[in-house]
Order: structure tokens, then C-alpha cells, then sequence
């Protein structure tokens, strides 16, 4: 007895039993028309399925992956076309298609009433005659590529014999790649406009500081200064002016020395007060470029908000969507 381990059978009128709904009072069948008979097996060593006579092996040219992906699609009814689920109708296998030397893996119909193919690609692809053949006729036909354990690769799956299927799959797949590399862009432009508003951010914070450091203090600070240094100069210009002239008739020549000296003290006044306007104006320019780096900000925020969490791999339950996008682009 042969230990290949086959999941599906067929009775006597073509039904198709899954091993799970197997019991001992029938008789199975690898295909409808009982010239392979199936045995079910199952006891304490073996896990429970069909297995075939070594008499009949030479009678089966297909792997049981092979033949368990044909026979489950027969029994659910649907199969996977890359990510989409398609219903089938009136399904059979190995039909021979239009009179033609060549068969089906499974030959049946869409719920549309399209009549379509699939074939089941384990290790032999289907030969480049037969394919010609099918989209002569124009037979819609779905390649299912499985791997060695008969699990789908979703990925791989590939179809033909139907040209404007065939165009608007290639539309598909052209549209896709435009929209991962937009994604790329767009991911790489926020990336930059987040980090540009970063370094300026820091630029300026930089500049305001040591704008403020060498000008002696806070913004406040300074215009109080100035306005006290005003105040000091103009009590201090008044009551030298009052002195002076007071004593004008007996020294005219120290009333001379002390308005050169007021004069003097003036031009340096006026120098410190062309120093502090030059920093209120710098400071003034720093607060400009602040309020152009806010509205930034807003920009790249929006932009953010915008942004699907989806395109930014795991999103931590509880972490604002806000934060998640500049924790990753950063």
C-alpha cells in the first residue's frame, strides 16, 4: 500500500468527499469512473487519509499536492486569483479542452458565465504549445502556482487566453508600481520637508539666543534698558545744560569743555542706540522667520495627517497617529 497521503476522493456519481467527511461505509475513487480506488485509512500511527494500492501507482501521474489543490477547489467551490476570491461553477478536472489533444487541470465557469481553465503548477509549467492553443481560442485560463506542500503562492499566480483580461491585468500591475513609487516620493518628501523645518527650527532657536545673549538679556529686557538709558541721558543733559548756563557768565571757556563732553557723551549714546536698534531689528527679522517656519510646520502636519498609518508598518495601539509618522520619517 502506497503512504502518499491524498485528502479528497470521488464517489461512484462524481461527489467529491473531503477525508473529514470520510467514513468506511463507502467506496472511493481517485477520479469519477473507478479505475483508481482509493483506501481510507486511519488509526493510532497513521493520520487519516487516502492512500492508493501499490498496483494502481503507475495508473497516477500527479503528486497528491497536486491532486488535493484540484480536488478542493471542486469541493469549495472558489479559488485565489492573486488577491481575489473567485467563485466557480459546473467545475471538473482533467477535461480535454475543445476537442484538442490537451486537458484541464480543472475546466469549469465563473459565476458570470465565463468559461474558464485552471491549471495547477507544482514543478511542470504548461507547455508553450498548449498555451498557444488556449489563447488561439481565447480560453480564459488562471495558473495556480503551489509549492511543495501544496500551499498557494498567492504571488505567482499568472493568467492568459483572454487579451483584454490580459491588458487590464498589465494595467494593473503598470498603475501599482506607479503608485509604490509615488508612495516612495511622497514618504521621501515629507521626510525632507519634516527635517528641513527641524534644522531651521534649531537654526533659529540658535540665532535667537545668542541674539539675545549678546545683547544683554530677554527682548523685555533690552527695550527697558534702552528706555531707561534714554531717560538717564535726558535728566542727565538737563541739569548739565542748566548748570552750565548757570555758570556762563563767569566761565565761558568751561561752559565750552562741558557741552564737547555732553556732545561726546551724546555720540556715544546715539552709537549705543544704533546697537540696539540693530538687534531689535534682528530680532524682529528672527521673529519673521519664526512665524514663516509655524506656518511650516502647519504645512508638514497637514501633509502628515494625510498620511495613511498603513504605509508606515506597525501602529501601536494607543500611540497618536500624529506621533507614529514623525517617530518613523524622522
Amino acid at each position: 500500500m502506497s503512504e502518499l497521503k491524498y485528502l479528497y476522493a470521488c464517489l461512484k456519481d462524481g461527489t467529491v468527499v473531503s477525508i473529514s467527511d470520510a467514513d468506511k461505509s463507502q467506496e472511493y475513487y481517485l477520479y469519477p469512473g473507478e479505475q483508481v480506488k482509493l483506501i481510507l485509512r486511519h488509526g493510532e500511527v497513521y493520520q487519516k487519509h487516502f492512500a492508493v494500492k501499490s498496483e494502481d501507482l503507475h495508473l497516477i501521474n500527479e503528486s497528491p499536492e497536486h491532486y488535493n489543490f484540484k480536488m478542493n477547489i471542486l469541493k469549495e467551490g472558489y479559488f485565489y486569483y492573486k488577491e481575489y476570491k473567485l467563485l466557480i461553477k459546473n467545475a471538473k478536472v482533467e477535461l480535454r479542452i475543445s476537442n484538442s489533444l490537451y486537458r484541464a487541470d480543472v475546466f469549469g465557469e465563473l459565476l458570470c458565465g465565463t468559461p474558464c481553465i485552471i491549471e495547477v503548477i507544482k514543478t511542470c509549467k504548461v507547455s508553450e504549445e498548449k498555451k498557444e492553443f488556449i489563447n488561439e481560442n481565447q480560453i480564459l485560463t488562471f495558473e495556480i502556482i503551489i509549492d511543495k506542500d501544496g500551499n498557494q503562492i498567492i504571488e505567482q499566480s499568472n493568467c492568459y487566453g483572454n487579451s483584454e483580461l490580459e491588458r487590464l491585468t498589465s494595467e494593473i500591475v503598470k498603475y501599482k508600481d506607479e503608485i509604490t513609487r509615488t508612495d516612495y516620493k511622497f514618504r521621501w518628501k515629507a521626510k525632507d520637508l519634516y527635517m528641513g523645518y527641524e534644522n531651521e527650527t534649531r537654526s533659529i532657536d540658535r540665532r535667537v539666543k545668542k541674539a539675545i545673549e549678546d545683547a544683554g538679556g530677554s527682548i523685555e529686557n533690552i527695550r527697558r534698558r534702552a528706555e531707561e538709558l534714554r531717560e538717564e541721558l535726558r535728566e542727565k543733559y538737563i541739569n548739565r545744560k542748566s548748570k552750565i548756563f548757570q555758570q556762563s557768565d563767569e566761565n565761558f571757556e568751561t561752559f565750552n569743555s562741558e557741552a564737547s563732553k555732553i556732545l561726546s557723551e551724546i555720540e556715544e549714546q546715539r552709537a549705543l542706540f544704533a546697537e540696539i536698534e540693530y538687534y531689535a531689528r534682528k530680532i524682529r527679522e528672527l521673529e519673521g522667520e519664526i512665524k514663516i517656519n509655524s506656518e511650516l510646520e502647519s504645512e508638514v502636519r497637514k501633509i502628515s495627517e494625510d498620511c495613511q498609518p498603513e504605509w508606515f508598518g506597525y501602529f501601536p495601539k494607543g500611540v497618536p497617529k500624529l506621533n507614529h509618522i514623525f517617530y518613523f520619517i524622522s
